[in-house]
């Protein structure tokens, strides 16, 4: 039975920070692994309209156990989460290196551990049992991941991408259209007022029916225009 991989996020209403939680349900039922049967690790992003992430400074304090990370969400649009779980390093497994093809495509993706005794993440460099990071001559057979990056869509990690909108700013800001029109002008709006409310509310609307739609990309590139017009507006 595979894990029912979830995260979930929760926008503080400053605008400014938010928390995103693995609320896998299923840990330790059915015959799945516990939560502290991998090194846990969480990426997030902010994605440009094409699709190319660019990566927050995510604490993870506690890989064993941790199930939330604060995140600041200082830009509005599509950001990306991507929970790694990362094995655990064992005396009684086997470990393998990376191996590719004459054309340079990898075959056999290397082994990918999380080892306690350094709380760091490993590479395995070559076939290996029971050699440690740590003991004389490991680093002839580990090598540092420092930069956990370059672990999204490396096959031998298992890893779970979430998608979100963020926009509490946004919402803000369209809402305050029309408070502003009501406070100014009660149940008799000034229509010159009152249609560009409606458009950046309808375009609000947009952004998030194409990003439940499953079009991020879209939503992105309504959620930065309605960015630049609050700017302006505000």
């Amino acid at each position: 039975m595979a894990l029912s991989s979830a995260l979930t996020f929760t926008q503080n209403l400053n605008g400014i920070t938010g928390r995103i939680t693995d609320s896998t349900p299923d840990y330790g039922i059915g015959g799945n692994p516990l939560r502290g049967d991998s090194a846990n690790y969480l990426l997030y992003s902010t994605n440009a309209t094409n699709g190319q992430r660019t990566y927050y400074n995510i604490s993870t304090s506690l890989p064993l156990s941790q199930l939330a990370w604060d995140v600041s969400t200082d830009i509005m649009g599509w950001t990306q989460a991507t929970l790694l779980r990362i094995q655990i390093w064992s005396g009684a497994n086997n470990y393998l290196e990376e191996q590719e093809d004459g054309n340079g495509i990898i075959t056999e993706y290397a082994s990918i551990v999380y080892y306690g005794n350094t709380d760091k993440v490993y590479k395995a460099i070559q076939d290996n049992v029971s050699i440690a990071p740590d003991d004389p001559g490991g680093d002839d057979y580990w090598e540092e991941v420092s930069d956990l990056t370059e672990l999204v869509g490396y096959e031998s990690v298992s890893q779970f991408t979430e998608d979100f909108q963020i926009d509490v700013n946004i919402n803000k800001c369209v809402t305050k259209g029309f408070i502003n029109i009501y406070n100014s002008c009660g149940c008799n709006p000034d229509n010159s007022k009152l249609e560009p409310a409606i458009k950046n509310w309808a375009l609000y609307m947009a952004a998030t029916a194409n990003f439940q739609n499953e079009a991020p990309e879209k939503m992105d590139a309504i959620i930065e225009h309605l960015d630049k017009v609050c700017k302006t507006c505000s």
